[in-house]
Protein backbone atom coordinates (compact mmCIF):
# COMPACT_ATOMS: atom_id res chain seq x y z
CA UNK A 1 0.00 0.00 0.00
CA UNK A 2 1.34 3.65 -0.67
CA UNK A 3 1.05 5.00 2.82
CA UNK A 4 1.66 8.73 1.97
CA UNK A 5 -1.16 9.37 -0.21
CA UNK A 6 -3.29 7.37 1.77
CA UNK A 7 -2.12 9.57 5.16
CA UNK A 8 -2.74 12.64 2.55
CA UNK A 9 -6.26 11.73 1.80
CA UNK A 10 -7.21 10.78 5.51
CA UNK A 11 -5.60 14.22 6.52
CA UNK A 12 -7.82 16.68 4.14
CA UNK A 13 -10.82 14.82 4.80
CA UNK A 14 -10.37 15.74 8.79
CA UNK A 15 -9.51 18.71 7.79
CA UNK A 16 -12.46 19.06 5.52
CA UNK A 17 -14.72 18.03 8.71
CA UNK A 18 -12.81 20.63 11.18
CA UNK A 19 -13.97 23.67 8.69
CA UNK A 20 -16.94 22.48 8.37
CA UNK A 21 -17.42 22.52 12.39
CA UNK A 22 -15.62 25.58 12.75
CA UNK A 23 -18.04 27.84 10.18
CA UNK A 24 -21.76 26.10 11.66
CA UNK A 25 -24.06 28.37 12.35
CA UNK A 26 -26.86 28.42 15.36
CA UNK A 27 -30.74 27.97 15.38
CA UNK A 28 -33.31 29.86 17.06
CA UNK A 29 -32.62 27.41 20.07
CA UNK A 30 -29.26 27.56 20.21
CA UNK A 31 -28.76 24.59 18.30
CA UNK A 32 -25.80 24.22 15.96
CA UNK A 33 -26.76 23.75 11.88
CA UNK A 34 -24.44 22.88 9.75
CA UNK A 35 -24.61 22.73 5.81
CA UNK A 36 -26.79 19.41 4.91
CA UNK A 37 -24.53 19.04 1.28
CA UNK A 38 -21.26 19.67 2.76
CA UNK A 39 -22.21 17.09 5.87
CA UNK A 40 -23.44 15.00 3.17
CA UNK A 41 -20.28 15.05 0.93
CA UNK A 42 -17.98 14.67 3.87
CA UNK A 43 -19.75 11.40 5.17
CA UNK A 44 -19.63 9.63 1.55
CA UNK A 45 -15.78 10.79 1.26
CA UNK A 46 -15.29 9.15 4.86
CA UNK A 47 -17.06 6.55 4.57
CA UNK A 48 -15.33 5.44 1.11
CA UNK A 49 -11.94 6.39 1.66
CA UNK A 50 -12.31 4.21 4.86
CA UNK A 51 -14.04 1.28 3.34
CA UNK A 52 -10.94 1.57 0.55
CA UNK A 53 -8.28 1.28 3.37
CA UNK A 54 -9.85 -1.08 5.75
CA UNK A 55 -12.22 -3.24 3.87
CA UNK A 56 -15.82 -2.53 4.73
CA UNK A 57 -16.39 -4.74 7.27
CA UNK A 58 -13.61 -3.31 9.38
CA UNK A 59 -14.45 -1.77 12.92
CA UNK A 60 -13.51 1.55 12.00
CA UNK A 61 -15.46 1.57 9.07
CA UNK A 62 -18.57 -0.05 11.09
CA UNK A 63 -18.54 1.99 13.61
CA UNK A 64 -18.40 5.15 11.21
CA UNK A 65 -21.30 3.73 9.33
CA UNK A 66 -23.01 3.42 12.20
CA UNK A 67 -22.54 5.78 14.33
CA UNK A 68 -22.13 9.18 11.81
CA UNK A 69 -25.41 9.46 11.11
CA UNK A 70 -27.24 10.57 7.43
CA UNK A 71 -28.20 13.88 9.05
CA UNK A 72 -26.32 17.07 9.56
CA UNK A 73 -25.50 17.13 13.11
CA UNK A 74 -22.12 18.69 14.69
CA UNK A 75 -21.51 15.44 17.03
CA UNK A 76 -21.64 13.34 14.15
CA UNK A 77 -18.91 15.41 12.88
CA UNK A 78 -17.48 14.94 16.31
CA UNK A 79 -17.66 11.29 16.44
CA UNK A 80 -16.29 11.33 12.47
CA UNK A 81 -13.17 12.83 13.47
CA UNK A 82 -11.88 10.99 16.57
CA UNK A 83 -12.70 7.63 14.30
CA UNK A 84 -10.72 9.58 11.05
CA UNK A 85 -8.11 10.51 13.76
CA UNK A 86 -7.85 7.18 14.90
CA UNK A 87 -7.73 5.53 11.46
CA UNK A 88 -5.08 8.21 10.71
CA UNK A 89 -2.45 7.48 12.99
CA UNK A 90 -2.93 3.26 12.57
CA UNK A 91 -1.98 3.81 9.19
CA UNK A 92 0.62 6.00 9.85
CA UNK A 93 1.84 3.50 12.23
CA UNK A 94 1.45 0.36 9.52
CA UNK A 95 -1.19 -1.15 11.20
CA UNK A 96 -3.42 -1.17 8.33
CA UNK A 97 -2.41 -5.09 6.45
CA UNK A 98 -5.18 -6.85 5.85
CA UNK A 99 -6.09 -10.80 5.67
CA UNK A 100 -7.79 -9.53 2.28
CA UNK A 101 -4.76 -7.62 0.83
CA UNK A 102 -2.39 -10.49 1.36
CA UNK A 103 -4.47 -12.98 0.08
CA UNK A 104 -5.11 -10.76 -3.29
CA UNK A 105 -1.48 -10.39 -3.28
CA UNK A 106 -1.00 -14.11 -3.26
CA UNK A 107 -3.44 -14.76 -6.59
CA UNK A 108 -2.13 -11.87 -8.42
CA UNK A 109 1.63 -13.42 -8.19
CA UNK A 110 0.19 -16.89 -9.05
CA UNK A 111 -1.79 -15.07 -11.87
CA UNK A 112 1.70 -13.90 -13.25
CA UNK A 113 3.41 -17.13 -12.77
CA UNK A 114 0.85 -18.52 -15.37
CA UNK A 115 1.26 -16.11 -17.90
CA UNK A 116 5.12 -16.32 -17.52
CA UNK A 117 4.59 -20.62 -18.38
CA UNK A 118 1.93 -19.77 -21.15
CA UNK A 119 4.82 -17.28 -22.76
CA UNK A 120 7.69 -19.83 -21.79
CA UNK A 121 5.47 -22.14 -23.91
CA UNK A 122 4.81 -19.73 -26.80
CA UNK A 123 1.43 -18.67 -26.25
CA UNK A 124 2.15 -14.96 -25.76
CA UNK A 125 -1.49 -13.89 -26.50
CA UNK A 126 -3.23 -15.18 -23.57
CA UNK A 127 -0.24 -14.28 -21.57
CA UNK A 128 -0.32 -10.78 -22.14
CA UNK A 129 -4.26 -11.44 -21.72
CA UNK A 130 -3.64 -12.45 -18.19
CA UNK A 131 -1.22 -9.99 -17.30
CA UNK A 132 -3.48 -7.26 -18.22
CA UNK A 133 -6.14 -8.61 -16.16
CA UNK A 134 -3.76 -8.71 -13.62
CA UNK A 135 -2.80 -5.24 -13.88
CA UNK A 136 -6.58 -4.08 -14.26
CA UNK A 137 -7.62 -6.01 -10.96
CA UNK A 138 -4.17 -3.93 -9.13
CA UNK A 139 -4.94 -0.80 -10.30
CA UNK A 140 -8.77 -0.95 -9.35
CA UNK A 141 -7.59 -1.73 -6.05
CA UNK A 142 -5.46 0.77 -5.80
CA UNK A 143 -7.00 3.84 -6.42
CA UNK A 144 -10.39 2.19 -4.43
CA UNK A 145 -7.59 2.32 -1.35
CA UNK A 146 -6.60 5.41 -2.12
CA UNK A 147 -9.80 7.20 -2.27
CA UNK A 148 -9.98 7.52 -6.09
CA UNK A 149 -13.79 7.36 -7.70
CA UNK A 150 -13.57 3.98 -9.87
CA UNK A 151 -16.43 3.32 -11.80
CA UNK A 152 -17.57 0.19 -13.66
CA UNK A 153 -16.57 1.19 -17.24
CA UNK A 154 -12.94 2.86 -16.33
CA UNK A 155 -10.57 0.78 -18.16
CA UNK A 156 -6.67 0.74 -17.90
CA UNK A 157 -6.23 3.55 -19.45
CA UNK A 158 -8.70 5.66 -17.58
CA UNK A 159 -7.41 3.97 -14.40
CA UNK A 160 -3.90 4.43 -15.01
CA UNK A 161 -4.60 8.47 -15.76
CA UNK A 162 -6.65 8.87 -12.98
CA UNK A 163 -3.63 7.11 -10.34
CA UNK A 164 -0.97 9.05 -12.36
CA UNK A 165 -3.13 12.69 -11.91
CA UNK A 166 -3.64 11.90 -8.29
CA UNK A 167 0.25 11.59 -7.58
CA UNK A 168 0.01 8.20 -6.48
CA UNK A 169 3.05 7.07 -9.04
CA UNK A 170 5.15 9.07 -11.29
CA UNK A 171 4.72 10.16 -14.79
CA UNK A 172 7.53 7.78 -15.59
CA UNK A 173 5.92 5.02 -13.93
CA UNK A 174 2.60 6.50 -15.67
CA UNK A 175 4.07 6.16 -19.35
CA UNK A 176 5.52 2.74 -18.47
CA UNK A 177 1.94 0.98 -17.61
CA UNK A 178 0.86 3.12 -20.46
CA UNK A 179 2.79 0.73 -22.90
CA UNK A 180 1.89 -2.17 -21.08
CA UNK A 181 -1.48 -1.31 -21.58
CA UNK A 182 -0.69 -0.74 -25.82
CA UNK A 183 0.91 -4.24 -25.55
CA UNK A 184 -2.59 -5.85 -24.35
CA UNK A 185 -4.53 -4.32 -26.09
CA UNK A 186 -2.54 -4.79 -29.51
CA UNK A 187 -2.40 -8.47 -28.34
CA UNK A 188 -6.80 -8.18 -27.51
CA UNK A 189 -7.69 -6.55 -30.92
CA UNK A 190 -5.31 -8.90 -33.13
CA UNK A 191 -2.85 -6.76 -33.72
CA UNK A 192 -0.04 -9.04 -33.81
CA UNK A 193 2.72 -7.78 -35.42
CA UNK A 194 2.78 -4.30 -33.02
CA UNK A 195 4.83 -6.87 -30.17
CA UNK A 196 6.61 -9.27 -29.65
CA UNK A 197 7.76 -12.04 -26.96
CA UNK A 198 10.33 -9.61 -25.51
CA UNK A 199 7.13 -7.24 -25.00
CA UNK A 200 4.88 -9.40 -23.75
CA UNK A 201 7.98 -10.59 -21.11
CA UNK A 202 8.44 -7.03 -20.13
CA UNK A 203 4.83 -6.64 -19.33
CA UNK A 204 4.70 -9.51 -16.84
CA UNK A 205 7.75 -8.56 -15.39
CA UNK A 206 6.61 -4.76 -15.28
CA UNK A 207 3.55 -5.99 -13.79
CA UNK A 208 4.66 -7.77 -10.95
CA UNK A 209 7.35 -5.23 -9.82
CA UNK A 210 4.53 -2.21 -9.74
CA UNK A 211 1.83 -4.02 -7.67
CA UNK A 212 4.63 -5.46 -5.31
CA UNK A 213 5.70 -1.69 -5.22
CA UNK A 214 1.94 -0.52 -4.28
CA UNK A 215 0.53 -3.28 -2.39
Amino acid sequence: MLVEPVLDRLAAVIKKGEAMVRSYALDEFGSPILDDRQYAEWRSQALALLTGVFDSGHTYTDVFRSQVGNTSKKYYVDIGLGILQAALEDVRAGYVETIRELAVAEVFSGFLEQADHLLQNGYSVPAVSLAGGVLENGLRSLATRSGIAVKDRDNLSSLNNKIGDKGLYSRLRQRQVASWIEVRNAAVHGRFDDFNEDDVAEVIKGVGNLLSSVA
